[in-house]
């Protein structure tokens, strides 16, 4: 998901004496930014615009849908029924050619100034929407002014409902709860940088902020966690910003004073940090601060995670990457890697061509090897001229091999002044979404609506796209050892594997280069131990030394203390219901011929995960159903003359 942040102006009183700090790592920046054409592909704007609505104040994408918020449009989904900031958010799906606008959404309970929509994200399925101004709880009662509250809307072929208000457990007055909102798969975090108490709802700081945790069973959502951080003080705005992906969630604190040891303090440095799933238990694994940094940065005030990175915005930063030239509320970003249990700053990163108030960092989001960074009030265009105040631009940077490229600067092709053009932005592999909230003219110009806002869609040039096809992956044991087995249905500039045990790289395996053809890999890992869990991951590297990691499709194997397998077995799926990624586990007590297939209620089969000869031992296979309807579905497993049949649902 993305980051998002609200505008911050504040005087930084920096000493003049600063901290030379020598990086074990090579910044690159390439100078002609059009290196790769990140073509604007349409500009998005509401069919029932208004003056004023801010549209583009908060953008997300997810595979062929876009959700865009106006947090200050008036209107209905019929453009009637008028409540001053009510706000509204609209749904884009791509049809092939262009993007067509879906649905527009309300809230339920709509009421005036809500700000409905101020923060959204959207995935698969599902579409979560923040409220941070609305006074309600879930049954529109007990009114509580400013606690916020945020909508899940869920899809079922075009129509979208709502599926339920989430509020906080201990809601108050003015906790702005869905500041910030994200979502990934069956969970969602919200922040409420206002709210005052701790985990049993005492020892209030004022403002020292938070962050809740929502799990959805079936249809039901429900708060899982309430996140704290460890050092938390007041006014240091925890839950100003968040972003969640798989186990892992980033909360910005863009006031936090302190560094990670809680020492040095400076006042509105700024801090983020991480937390990991357990279970249902969510522990705070990470503290992340800037190398340099220095009071006034706030860093923390935009923050976005996928797999292995994170990146977190501070666009009050004076610096450069370096550490020096100076220039006031340039701002700037920073992305950090993690090893096991640690985040390690990897990059600062800066704009190529970098001024004062440009406020470089105020949004940010990161996706595989892609990640783009807002600058709301930069000036000039792509070829840095054509001056025009606070028009805004985007900078897109590309991870190749070990190094963040800066790859594009991208821009409005109607830019004018004051559009905000940035206010937001979402990245994904394939596309980049930019905001523009105070832009006031129609697609193809037309009438003006003073800052009635737009969203302009990016293509990420098709030569980045994954190098691979990956068909499956999977593991099994034999006699001590993990065997590892994965099918390509097609290859385009894949030089290498790569596969991971535990974060490890233990292999390196030749790819096919540019290939039609379905290839199948092995590998055997001896190196494991009895008593022992480990994860696989692979990973693909392309000609340019860009790496692919496949983590949804990672495998987990737990190396047995008694390896006798008395008889035929297959595991319920886990999880179940599941969307879109679950795992099948089976045991064989002797050598067989195994098929495993999974069905429709039609009894045609879907999927064929396994079809092969198996030594005795245990096994697990991923099911990626992410072209599937949700639905009931039949998985059957054949062992030489033995049957077992099990259900699984899909539910998206």
């Amino acid at each position: 998901m993305r980051g998002f942040t609200l505008k911050i102006e504040m005087i930084k009183d920096k000493m003049m004496n600063r901290i030379t700090i020598t990086l074990s790592i090579i910044i690159i920046f390439i100078s002609s930014l059009m290196a790769a054409d990140y073509d604007q592909t349409q500009k998005i704007v509401a069919t029932t615009r208004y003056i004023g609505d801010a549209f583009g104040n908060s953008v997300s994408i997810s595979g062929d849908y876009a959700i865009v918020g106006a947090p200050e449009h008036s209107w209905d989904v019929l453009g009637l029924n008028y409540k001053a900031s009510a706000g509204a958010a609209y749904i884009y799906k791509w049809n092939g050619s262009m993007w067509v606008q879906e649905v527009k959404l309300v809230a339920m309970d709509r009421a005036e100034s809500d700000k409905f929509a101020y923060s959204v994200d959207i995935d698969g399925d599902y579409a979560v929407i923040g409220a941070h101004a609305e006074d309600e709880d879930a049954n529109g009662l007990n009114t509580m002014s400013g606690a916020g509250s945020v909508y899940v809307f869920k899809r079922n072929a075009s129509t979208w409902t709502q599926q339920a208000k989430l509020v906080a457990g201990d809601r108050n007055n003015g906790d702005v709860f869905g500041t910030d909102v994200s979502i990934s798969g069956d969970y969602i975090i919200v922040g409420a940088s206002y709210e005052d108490d701790d985990v049993n709802g005492s020892n209030p700081l004022s403002a020292a902020g938070s962050a809740y945790i929502f799990k959805r069973d079936g249809s039901i959502w429900t708060q899982e966690a309430k996140l704290l951080a460890q050092d938390r003080e007041s006014n240091d705005y925890f839950g100003h910003c968040v972003c969640i992906d798989g186990d892992y969630a980033i909360i910005g604190a863009h006031y936090e004073d302190d560094d990670i040891n809680g020492e040095n303090e400076k006042q509105a440095a700024g801090s983020a940090y991480i937390f990991k799933r357990s279970d249902v238990l969510w522990n705070q694994e990470a503290k992340l601060v800037a190398l340099d940094r220095d009071a006034g940065d706030t860093f923390g005030g935009s923050v976005s995670i996928s797999g292995d990175y994170a990146i977190v915005g501070a666009l009050n930063d004076e610096d450069d990457a370096l550490g020096a030239s100076p220039l006031s509320f340039a701002g700037s970003a920073y992305i950090f890697k993690r090893s096991l249990t640690s985040w390690n700053q990897d990059i600062k990163l800066t704009a190529s061509t970098r001024a004062s108030y440009d406020y470089f960092g105020n949004a940010v989001s990161i996706s595989g090897n892609f990640a783009i960074v807002a600058a709301y009030k930069e000036d000039e265009d792509f070829s840095e001229s054509n001056t025009v105040s606070s028009a805004g631009s985007a900078y897109i940077f590309k991870l190749a091999g070990e190094n963040w490229i800066s790859e594009a600067k991208v821009v409005a092709s109607d830019r004018e002044e004051n559009d905000f053009f940035a206010s937001d932005v979402c990245i994904t592999t394939e596309r980049a979404l930019v905001g523009a909230k105070y832009e006031d003219y129609l697609a193809v110009g037309g009438s003006v609506y003073d800052n009635a806002g737009a969203a302009y869609m990016y293509e990420i040039p098709a030569e980045n796209a994954s190098s691979i096809s990956l068909v499956s992956f999977s593991a099994q044991v034999s006699r001590g050892k993990v065997e590892l087995f994965w099918n390509t249905e097609s290859e385009t500039n894949n030089a290498k594997f790569i596969l991971y045990r535990n974060d490890l790289a233990i292999a390196f395996i030749d790819g096919a280069g540019n290939s039609s053809e379905a290839h199948d890999y092995f590998f055997c890992d001896n190196q494991v131990k009895p008593g022992v869990s480990y994860e696989y991951i692979l990973a693909d590297v392309d000609y340019s030394n860009m790496e692919t990691r496949y983590a949804n499709e990672a495998v987990v194997i737990m190396m047995s203390e008694n390896t006798m397998i008395k008889e035929l077995s297959l595991a319920q799926n886990y999880p179940n219901p599941f969307n879109p990624v679950t795992a099948i586990s089976y045991q064989l007590p002797t050598t067989s011929n195994v098929v495993l297939n999974v069905y429709d209620l039609n009894g045609y089969i879907v999927k064929t995960l396994v079809s092969a000869t198996q030594e005795a031992g245990a096994y697990m296979v991923k099911f990626n159903a992410a072209s599937l309807t949700s639905g009931m579905y039949i998985y059957r497993m054949t062992a030489g003359n033995e049957v077992i049949t099990k259900k699984m649902v899909l539910m998206k």
